[in-house]
């Protein structure tokens, strides 16, 4: 019996006849799937005769209801004629502007009939697209549409950088290069990611990507905590009071405009519960039916603050030292150069302060929030010593600190550059993976990170 079993697949083997293959069973196709709208967002559209404009949104981008979007679609008239009052005017300074997600177009209306004599749309939604595309069709010199999303810039530049690719040099290939003295260009975006801001601020460090094309006044729509955590001062507390936030604002010149109830954009945010959130309840509930309308700006002068060349320097000593706001100024620095301590008590003489910069008119700052002020690497903290902590200056007061050390005779020979050396690349690798990951502006971005643990950061706050 094996003998036969043996001959018969022999014969099949060297048989010369087609042998038939087994059919696989065909699978039936799934029917597409269905995504219910949440019934209290069709009822306020409804109440306010927008069934209309809600249609036109995908709903798959509507079907839940977010923590913190990375990016917000406008989604009322009003709104949109009040950021555009901001955006498009004076006229003089609103020669090109760029949109991020316009959406439904309901500001790219009121941009059209601005003065601007070039609009760039940047959209990455394809039913949006294609709408945009047939709106604008006439205009292709005046109003161009790219296929793009300007808020995941990071994203993009992630991943130029991990295969050299061109994609976010492709993506803004129509936007005008200028010099970074030039009167800046405009840029709108609603914005609800911290990435968003990191990204930024690692473009003006390496003056890379979007600043390669020169200053960009940016009008964002930002959540309120995550505007307080850019703005806000040692007094909030280092769980909102990072590196970030002097980095932030050694940087760039910021405004509050005015606040926009939250249900004018797309996607809804979910409430949150201050049971989970209890450190960050104070913050969170700080205009929680609103978002905020902000001006930021990179300094004209940063780069006369601080050089190009010190530029990452300067970023590893802000995240160095600021891991903990209870470090000591004058020890720190002694481990990098010994004997600092007597130059620095006695060079607080003459302190350079600064000064307040925009006025809010009517409208006041948002609690926790700080005035902007202009910058300075002479601002000196006025009596140092050795119990003086870094939480204890401001962010001009640390630029300043850092101009006295990298112009110090044993800077260059300081174990400060190597330690640099061999922490940039890693440091740029790990902000690069939590941003991959999509943090969320939630109490888990400011406790237990930048190298701090939940206890010392609530040992410190």
């Amino acid at each position: 019996m094996l003998q036969l079993r043996t001959y018969s697949r022999l014969a099949r083997l060297f048989s010369t006849e087609a042998v038939p293959k087994a059919t696989k069973k065909a699978r039936s196709a799934k029917p597409p799937r269905e995504y219910k709208i949440p019934s209290d967002l069709v009822e306020y559209f409804a109440s306010i005769n927008q069934q209309n404009l809600l249609e036109q949104f995908s709903p798959k981008m509507l079907r839940k209801k977010h923590k913190f979007p990375d990016s917000y679609y406008i989604a009322s008239p009003e709104a949109a004629k009040l950021i555009a009052d901001y955006v498009s005017k004076p006229a003089a300074s609103a020669k090109v502007i760029l949109e991020s997600n316009p959406g439904p177009g309901l500001l790219s209306e009121h941009l059209a009939r601005s003065s601007a004599t070039k609009i760039h749309l940047f959209e990455s939604d394809d039913n949006f697209e294609k709408k945009l595309q047939d709106t604008y069709s006439g205009q292709g010199k005046r109003i161009r549409i790219q296929r793009g999303d300007l808020v995941n810039m990071w994203r993009i530049g992630f991943q130029d950088r991990e295969d050299n690719g061109t994609r976010l040099q492709e993506l803004l290939a129509g936007v005008p290069s200028k010099s970074w003295s030039s009167k800046p260009m405009r840029f709108f975006a609603a914005v609800g990611s911290l990435n968003f801001f990191k990204y930024l601020i690692y473009s003006i460090v390496r003056q890379s990507d979007i600043f390669t094309h020169g200053r960009f006044e940016m009008f964002l729509v930002v959540p309120p905590p995550l505007y307080i955590h850019l703005t806000c001062n040692a007094q909030a507390g280092y769980i909102m009071y990072r590196a970030n936030t002097i980095l932030f604002q050694i940087m760039f010149e910021y405004e509050y405009l005015t606040k926009i109830p939250k249900k004018c954009f797309l996607p809804w945010q979910y409430d949150h519960k201050p049971e989970k959130l209890k450190k960050l309840t104070r913050f969170y509930s700080i205009d929680a039916d609103y978002l905020y309308l902000v001006k930021i700006t990179p300094r004209a002068d940063i780069y006369d603050l601080c050089p190009l060349e010190f530029m990452q320097a300067l970023l590893y000593f802000v995240k160095q030292n600021c891991v903990s706001r209870k470090h000591r100024v004058i020890p720190t620095l002694e481990k990098w150069a010994p004997g600092c301590g007597p130059r620095l008590i006695i060079g607080t003489d003459n302190p350079c302060g600064v000064k307040p910069l925009h006025r809010n008119g009517d409208h006041e700052i948002p609690q926790y929030s700080t005035q902007c002020t202009t910058m300075s690497n002479k601002d000196l903290y006025p009596s140092m010593n050795i119990f003086t902590e870094f939480g204890d200056l401001t962010p001009s007061q640390i630029l300043t600190l850092f101009t006295q050390f990298r112009q110090w005779p044993e800077f260059k020979e300081s174990p400060f550059l190597a330690s640099l050396e061999n922490s940039l690349l890693k440091m740029e690798t790990s902000e690069q993976e939590a941003t991959i990951e999509g943090l969320d502006l939630h109490e888990e971005d400011f406790v237990g990170s930048e190298g701090n643990t939940k206890s010392s950061s609530k040992r410190n706050s």
